[in-house]
């Protein structure tokens, strides 16, 4: 490749990126010439080749038309005016997994076939679409292959006037189209054997190391598509499955029309989940795949447009990086002499728009890492376009310089990709004082993220040494110091590990607010990926579990039931990616034990309030909880009971629910069981001897806050105070909005109780705070 001039972009991305292409090694002793081809189609009937090439017409209707065909045998097989192939009715769940990227098909047709090697291929086609039509199976669509050359005229001609005597639609594929095909989509090999040519025109492969991988990739997910055993019809992680089948196929550099089939399927997928976010996503990689692998123009720009609707209406860090990716790779296809010739590319107007949404990004204060990875864009784009104007360019190079500073306090900005963009700029700003200025910038930025990722990782290791010998104290310290350095956006992962051991440490030493809030962080971290991409994590899940034990600890039972809804949802979608521990409780069991034995163990007095409980847990398949409430509520008719699976009967109620109220886990009841249904709630914690007790009325953002202040308190505490004595044994703090004119005022009454007011226009959105 470096001795041939690169003209197009899929040589230049070959030559880029050649580990995303296949590695395998074609062996050909010598080329099928297309004429020779040509020629061999043309004299089958000469040569006797009538079978061989019903064969090669079966071949190439499977692979390029419908999948589901049944060929005829016997008497009626032959000439006799009948089909030499059919399709065979299949469900929807079947066909929307076929990755033939034309097919039309739907549950309710049925299609024939006819294959005719005879030079009077119009009467043919009378007298086979006649005697299809006479056996009055349903037939709703044609296929006749010839092995003549056609005229388009005829064949349309022909076609029309099938439709207007039989109100049939007949498709008529010639010689040309079978030789387009076999040639477009390297089915040589396919052909060669079919009609017994010459095995010197077989092209041997030597698969390659990573196609072998592939390969085996490419069987397991196809296998998970086409799987039954799913929760839904369609979910994230089967739009996921088609998706990554669409790559690896790419770089396995399978037939295209295999390739844009997946990618098809694809698109289909998340059109019917419609998620922007995974259309976004899928759009991307079909146009990435159509420009850097077939050079095809007109599609890229088809899927480009089809991107940039969909990035106008959901704008976020990720999306307008994708958008960026294609944008650049459109300024590059414009000035392309071929491009020109096939397709008109209005790029000054592509470009205003790109620049007038980067610019509405930009001064969206509800999106601060969207708006600066957006001033970063339009830098960009400024000075691409102004590289004569060193005026222009510095200016912008000052910018810039600013956008790096600030960007220290945006954990989510991408500063790998933006380090690479401005290094390609200097190859073009050789000595410009601005730009050298900028690079001592990002390189004092780059050499502090580099030192903080190499001691978060060592801080990380002995936190976890620390913890694993019951030094839980000591690793909350490693462990907040971790969390500082490993919070950005190349180290998403290990700060996600951080955060759960961090919460495990908290939980170990009784800190249960401080262990939420460190779990709520790290399923945060892929919650976000997932509004950003569409991506569902398995951590995702794993995060959610953890609070849902952790909250069985604090008792709030709202709050349960909202986590375990989530967990719920995301188990189903997820279902493939869960190693459940055979030692282990599941999860659903575990969260509706630990409810009843709670519900079991409330005063006698909160026992009216349980009423509208049943229903809700039964809508979760709660059905212990459900159970133990109606026993507490006096419906022990209400209590279903299978007497032939279990040996329980109702007269052993009062028993049975006075040992499961005595469970273990009642010891490990930390709170008092809370409902959150009075007007005025409260929450607590116990530190240094202190019972802290926040109280506030009931408001979704008030809880968020007064969880955070003890989360604050507790993580603060933990490992900031030695040989401290309480003056007071119970601290009482009391949270409103008010009508004030500061952020917030604090008061207290005694020295017991104080005030926390706050402006009533400014509502506690839920800001993380860690320690």
């Amino acid at each position: 490749m470096n001795d041939k001039k690169i003209t197009t972009p899929s040589q230049f991305y070959r030559h880029r990126r050649p580990e995303y292409f296949s590695d395998s090694k074609i062996v050909a002793k010598a080329i099928l010439p297309r004429e020779q081809l040509d020629y061999e189609i043309s004299k089958i009937s000469t040569n006797l080749k009538q079978d061989s090439f019903v064969n090669l017409c079966r071949k190439l209707a499977e692979k390029l038309i419908s999948p589901n065909l049944i060929p005829q045998v016997g008497p009626t097989g032959g000439g006799d005016g009948k089909t030499h192939i059919e399709t065979y009715p299949v469900s929807d769940f079947i066909s929307d997994r076929w990755f033939i990227s034309d097919n039309k098909w739907n549950e309710d047709e049925k299609w024939a076939f006819a294959i005719s090697a005879k030079q009077d291929w119009k009467g043919k086609v009378n007298s086979d679409v006649k005697g299809i039509v006479n056996t009055e199976r349903g037939f709703t669509r044609i296929y006749f292959f010839s092995n003549q050359k056609i005229k388009d005229r005829d064949r349309k001609e022909k076609q029309e006037q099938i439709k207007n005597d039989y109100a049939i639609e007949l498709v008529i594929l010639d010689a040309e189209w079978i030789l387009e095909k076999v040639y477009s989509n390297n089915l040589l090999n396919e052909v060669i054997e079919t009609l017994n040519l010459s095995r010197v025109y077989v092209e041997e492969k030597i698969v390659g190391v990573n196609d072998s991988e592939r390969i085996s990739k490419l069987s397991e997910l196809e296998e998970k598509i086409n799987s039954t055993n799913r929760a839904f019809e369609v979910d994230f992680q089967l739009i996921e499955d088609c998706l990554e089948c669409a790559i690896t196929s790419r770089m396995l550099e399978l037939p295209r029309t295999e390739v844009i089939g997946k990618f098809e399927r694809a698109k289909r997928f998340a059109d019917k989940l419609d998620n922007a976010q995974l259309k976004i996503r899928v759009h991307y990689q079909l146009s990435w795949t159509l420009i850097n692998w077939y050079d095809d123009y007109s599609g890229f720009l088809t899927e480009y447009l089809e991107l940039k609707k969909l990035v106008s209406d959901e704008p976020n860090l990720n999306n307008i990086e994708l958008h960026l990716n294609l944008y650049n790779i459109l300024r590059t296809v414009s000035t392309i002499e071929d491009a020109q010739n096939q397709i008109a590319i209005d790029f000054i107007n592509e470009e205003k728009d790109f620049v007038s949404l980067l610019t509405k990004c930009s001064s969206n204060r509800d999106k601060l890492s969207t708006a600066l990875l957006s001033k970063f864009y339009l830098s960009f784009i400024i000075i691409s376009n102004n590289f004569n104007n060193e005026a222009v360019a510095s200016e912008e190079l000052i910018k810039l310089k600013e956008y790096f500073e600030t960007s220290k306090q945006h954990l989510d900005i991408p500063f790998e990709q933006l380090k690479e963009i401005i290094e390609i700029y200097g190859k073009l700003l050789p000595n410009n004082k601005e730009f050298d200025s900028l690079i001592d910038v990002i390189a004092e930025i780059e050499a502090v993220r580099v030192s903080e990722l190499s001691s978060g990782e060592i801080y990380l290791n002995r936190g976890i040494t620390k913890l694993e010998n019951n030094y839980n104290r000591e690793s909350l310290i490693y462990f907040g110091k971790a969390a500082r350095k490993l919070a950005k956006e190349e180290t998403q992962i290990k700060f996600y590990y951080c955060l759960m051991l961090l919460s495990d440490a908290y939980s170990k030493l009784d800190l249960y607010w401080a262990s939420y809030n460190a779990l709520v962080s790290a399923a945060n971290i892929y919650a976000n990926n997932f509004y950003t991409t569409g991506k569902l994590n398995p951590r995702f899940l794993k995060s959610i579990k953890a609070i849902l034990q952790n909250e069985s600890f604090i008792g709030r039972v709202p709050i349960v039931l909202c986590w375990y809804e989530l967990f719920d949802v995301l188990k189903k979608y997820l279902q493939d990616d869960i190693q459940d521990d055979d030692k282990e409780l599941p999860t659903e069991s575990m969260i509706d034990a630990c409810l009843a034995i709670r519900l079991l163990n409330a005063p006698f007095e909160k026992f009216q309030r349980f009423t509208y409980l049943p229903d809700i847990l039964n809508n979760n398949n709660l059905w212990l909880s459900s159970d133990a409430v109606q026993y507490l509520l006096g419906n022990v008719e209400l209590i279903e009971l299978d007497e032939a699976k279990t040996s329980l009967r109702k007269e052993k109620f009062p028993e049975y629910y006075n040992n499961f109220a005595n469970q273990p886990f009642v010891e490990q009841i930390i709170y008092e069981t809370n409902l959150l249904d009075n007007d005025e709630m409260s929450i607590e914690t116990r530190l240094l001897g202190i019972k802290l007790i926040l109280k506030f009325t009931r408001s979704k953002e008030l809880i968020i806050l007064s969880e955070t202040i003890l989360a604050y308190l507790e993580s603060f505490l933990a490992t900031e105070f030695d040989g401290v004595l309480p003056l007071s044994e119970k601290i009482t703090l009391n949270i409103s909005y008010e009508s004030i004119d500061n952020f917030f005022s604090y008061t207290n009454d005694t020295k017991n109780v104080f005030n926390l007011s706050i402006n009533e226009s400014y509502p506690y959105k839920g800001k993380i705070l860690l320690i």
